[in-house]
């Protein structure tokens, strides 16, 4: 079994800023292999289905971004899902918009959803899959209207 969490901020206020790309794009991976995201668990919104004959389990943090971890951590206990078996799909500020890196391992990151992420599995041995939003009138301290 799969874990793949979009990261992004919940409420409508949010919803087309870049900084919810993470959410996006776990729309169209649930779009694509029928699935909806609507059970409510722990804080998050999840669904359940198959891919390619891998049950995998499709997570939005309901959570702000910055605690992601703590979702991340319940869902991935319940359902006994390793580490290694979960990928986080997140934005990337400091990427030119549009490129998409993939990281495993790396534990270097400004992305606060991502640190708590390692902080509350205690490891950054997951899947990271990093999409540039970067662009000239980006602001840290205001990436939430971003």
């Amino acid at each position: 079994m799969k874990l793949i969490v979009g990261l992004g901020n919940p409420g409508d206020r949010y919803n087309n800023n870049r900084s919810n790309i993470g959410f996006k794009i776990l729309d169209v991976i649930a779009n694509n292999i029928n699935v909806e995201i609507k059970t409510k668990k722990k804080k998050s919104l999840i669904g359940r289905g198959d891919f390619e004959g891998e049950e995998v389990v499709l997570l939005k943090p309901q959570t702000f971004s910055d605690l992601s971890g703590e979702s991340v951590l319940y869902i991935a206990s319940f359902l006994k899902i390793q580490v290694g078996e979960i990928l986080v799909i997140q934005e990337d500020w400091t990427l030119p918009l549009g490129r998409i890196v993939v990281d495993k391992g790396t534990q270097e990151t400004d992305h606060p959803g991502v640190k708590s992420i390692v902080q509350s599995l205690r490891s950054p041995n997951f899947i990271r899959i990093r999409i540039g939003i970067q662009n000239d009138g980006f602001n840290l301290k205001n990436r939430e209207s971003f």
